[in-house]
C-alpha cells in the first residue's frame, strides 16, 4: 500500500482511494483517512456550507467542512453510521465552537 499525496487523491476517485481494499481495519484506515482530509484542504474562517464533495472540489474549508468531509469517508470506507458521530464543542478559554469528527 503506497499512500498517495492530498493532490492525488484530489485528482483520482475519491472513494475509490479511501474506500481501497488494501487499506488496513481500524485506526490505520482512521489515521489515514484523517491524513489525507487535513493535506487536501486548506484552513479558512467561515466558509458557506457546501457538501464534502464541494468542499474537496474548493479546496478550503473551516472545521465543520473537515468534519463533514471525514464523516463522509469513513462512512465510505466501511464505517457504519451508527459509530460515527459529529460533536460540537466550546473551547472555554476563547468561546469558540468547533466540529469534530468522533
Amino acid at each position: 500500500f503506497k499512500q498517495k499525496t492530498a493532490y492525488e487523491i484530489y485528482q483520482c476517485d475519491w472513494s475509490s482511494d479511501v474506500c481501497s481494499s488494501d487499506l488496513k481495519q481500524g485506526f490505520v484506515r482512521i489515521a489515514h483517512i484523517n491524513r489525507a482530509v487535513n493535506l487536501t484542504l486548506r484552513f479558512k474562517e467561515g466558509v458557506q456550507w457546501t457538501s464534502p464533495l464541494e468542499t474537496l472540489s474548493n479546496g478550503v474549508g473551516d472545521c465543520k467542512h473537515y468534519a463533514l468531509l471525514k464523516y463522509a469517508a469513513l462512512n465510505m470506507s466501511g464505517l457504519k453510521l451508527d459509530d460515527l458521530q459529529i460533536v460540537a464543542v466550546k473551547v472555554l478559554h476563547s468561546g469558540e465552537m468547533m466540529a469534530l469528527t468522533n
